[in-house]
């Protein structure tokens, strides 16, 4: 007898699903149908990605808020898709820093702009604060997240 069957014997008798004649009549209902479900994995996936990011900036509420104008842009090009990263100096406890912002856009953004920062208590790092680099990634991923949970399961169902 091979392991596999021997392991699935063990299990089905620990939850008292009777044995069939066949192999498959082996198998509870809730598996025979089971498949491939891309919807539900990829929903799911994108949930935990919305999650992830609000920790993220959970994380940064205590930090301070400062005001830091954009004096540099730092373009990077990826698959012929061109990014604007803007590199923010602010004033901040131990004197004036630099920084490159983790958050790009397509749209290149204006030297002299006047921004808000965010820093951490300790002053080692900062983040260029924005309403879309707060919301916007966790709002899309969570919607996405949703539709295709739903989906999923309604495939399930189905």
């Amino acid at each position: 007898m091979n392991q596999r069957l021997r392991t699935w014997e063990i299990f089905s008798s620990t939850l008292g699903i009777q044995e069939g004649i066949s192999g498959c009549d082996r198998i509870p209902c809730s598996l025979k149908n089971f498949k491939m479900n891309p919807p539900l994995i990829i929903g799911l996936v994108a949930v935990a990605i919305a999650i992830w990011h609000e920790v993220s900036w959970l994380k940064r509420r205590d930090w301070s808020r400062l005001s830091g104008t954009v004096v540099d842009i730092h373009k990077m090009t990826k698959r012929n898709r061109t990014w604007y990263c803007p590199v923010i100096s602010y004033t901040g406890k131990n004197g004036e820093k630099q920084f490159i912002s983790k958050y790009g856009g397509n749209v290149n953004p204006k030297i002299g702009e006047t921004v808000t920062v965010i820093v951490s208590p300790n002053g080692d790092s900062e983040e260029h604060y924005s309403t879309s680099n707060r919301w916007l990634i966790s709002v899309i991923a969570l919607c996405i997240g949703i539709l295709l949970t739903i989906k999923g399961c309604i495939d399930l169902q189905s």
